[in-house]
């Protein structure tokens, strides 16, 4: 496996070119990362601490993409005061939450940033990346129930996708829904960060794939 070097300002990693790609795009959108040898969380050589994604050089690309949509997907107020398993984090966001209205912008974020969400924003980020499918979401993944995911990422009727809908990252499909709010169609999203309830979420530059030294190779 070809291993490129990786810089996060403060150290200087050795990685798989498929990781490399990841951490790039984590800088572009504005999602704080950075390396930490033996990072291990709820998955395998990845941790959340005070809203930044601490990975291991050894992390696979669908670990560091998932956590990162866990990330994502939380409200930004809140985002930063990730840590661990995001059991407080998500505590004290619904704790403080006005749910009287479930259709204001950061209740439907706040509902809808759960493991379906973050499992079908990887799926996106890694398209949107040109990776290969096969790395995004591995077949042992998901308790070797991968390859099924990927089939329904894919199809369209993965559970996630309407979460993602609903809290105005895309639409399901396209149609005179998506016409009529200006949201492109999944797999394509119209932000990657959810920018409500604490700062404007930041758009999308095109949807191309990566290109130049960082895309050759996913491995």
């Amino acid at each position: 496996m070809q291993q490129v070097e990786v810089s996060d300002r403060t150290s200087i990693e050795r990685v798989s070119r498929g990781l490399a790609t990841c951490v790039a795009f984590f800088d572009r959108i504005g999602l704080p990362w950075g390396w930490k040898r033996g990072a291990d969380g709820f998955l395998e050589r990845v941790e959340i601490a005070q809203g930044t994604l601490l990975l291991d050089p050894r992390v696979s690309v669908g670990s560091a993409l998932h956590e990162a949509g866990h990330l994502a997907l939380m409200p930004a107020a809140y985002r930063r005061q990730a840590c661990g398993d995001l059991g407080q984090a998500m505590d004290a966001m619904f704790a403080e939450v006005d749910f009287s209205d479930p259709d204001t912008p950061l209740a439907r974020a706040a509902n809808q940033c759960g493991d379906q969400e973050a499992t079908a924003w990887a799926w996106a980020a890694g398209m949107h990346l040109g990776l290969e499918p096969h790395l995004v979401i591995r077949d042992a993944d998901y308790e070797g129930t991968g390859g099924l995911l990927r089939v329904g990422l894919k199809a369209g009727t993965h559970p996630g996708i309407h979460g993602l809908s609903h809290a105005g990252f895309c639409a399901v499909k396209a149609g005179e829904y998506a016409t009529a709010r200006g949201l492109p169609a999944y797999p394509e999203l119209a932000m990657w960060l959810q920018g409500a309830g604490g700062c404007d979420p930041k758009p999308i530059q095109g949807a191309k794939p990566i290109q130049g030294a960082l895309a050759g190779e996913n491995a």
